[in-house]
């Protein structure tokens, strides 16, 4: 039986990197307006790793408004209300 391994990625040089929830939370809170943790904020002025994963949730998010502030296209919206009849 073969068994999926996945990866080990590279450990953070920094044993007190957040979570990536916090991380997460601490990017949204600028799109809010929101007060930003100063903690995070000092972590990621030295901290590389995580720094990186702020700018792909951030890339992520980006692409994710573009797309939500686009109306739906006729075809999805038909594919929609076929799925809804079954």
């Amino acid at each position: 039986m073969k068994q999926n391994h996945k990866a080990p990625q590279a450990p953070s040089p920094y044993s007190d990197c957040p979570q990536d929830v916090e991380l997460e939370s601490f990017l949204l809170s600028s799109y809010y307006g929101l007060a930003r943790d100063p903690k995070i904020a000092r972590h990621l002025e030295h901290c590389s790793t995580c720094r990186d994963k702020v700018e792909q949730m951030r890339a992520f998010y980006d692409i994710l408004n573009l797309e939500l502030s686009h109306p739906a296209p006729p075809e999805v919206l038909s594919l929609g209300e076929k799925i809804q009849m079954h």
